[in-house]
């Protein structure tokens, strides 16, 4: 009899166990993979997610492949628009307005100039500390509806290891 009792304890034990991480996987956001830079001269790529600043960015991923001979950077994206779903890839071309050893900087102005933008990106890498950030800004001719739905100031985030990616390595 004890044996039974001990097996049905243990199949409680283990349901809870198992409730709860299965809770812990339906909360955790979707993991894009990590960051990551290579820079081979002509060539620079790097792929993330942003991260930090005042006003926490949508759970996404960028892949940024610049090319000196072209003066161009193709950008690819895709983020979750809502727990463990994903909205449509995002595919655009900028030009290059400074290439250095120990920059790139480019900007999605003139696209944005080109529609009915509210606002236009920044993407600057930085070759030497393998870093990159991405800098939002209010576009001045922008329609007067955007107050209502975007933030109109200048927003500033870090490439880096994505949302879930710090929760594994930030334990609380």
């Amino acid at each position: 009899m004890k044996f039974f009792a001990g097996v049905a304890v243990g199949a409680v034990v283990v349901a809870g166990l198992a409730a709860y991480n299965i809770k812990q996987i339906d909360d955790e956001p979707v993991r894009f993979p990590t960051y990551q830079m290579m820079d081979i001269g002509d060539y620079v790529r790097l792929e993330g997610s942003l991260v930090g600043g005042e006003s926490a960015p949508v759970n996404g991923f960028y892949s940024v492949q610049c090319y000196q001979d072209r003066m161009e950077c193709d950008i690819t994206s895709i983020s979750e628009i809502g727990r463990k779903q994903l909205g449509m890839f995002d595919q655009a071309t900028l030009p290059v307005s400074e290439w250095s050893k120990t920059h790139i900087r480019m900007s999605s102005k003139d696209l944005a100039l080109q529609g009915n933008a509210c606002n236009f990106y920044e993407i600057a890498i930085d070759r030497q500390k393998k870093s990159a950030t991405y800098t939002r800004r209010p576009l001045e001719t922008a329609p007067m509806d955007c107050g209502e739905r975007f933030e109109e100031r200048v927003l500033r985030w870090q490439f880096g290891d994505g949302e879930a990616w710090g929760d594994l390595n930030n334990p609380s």
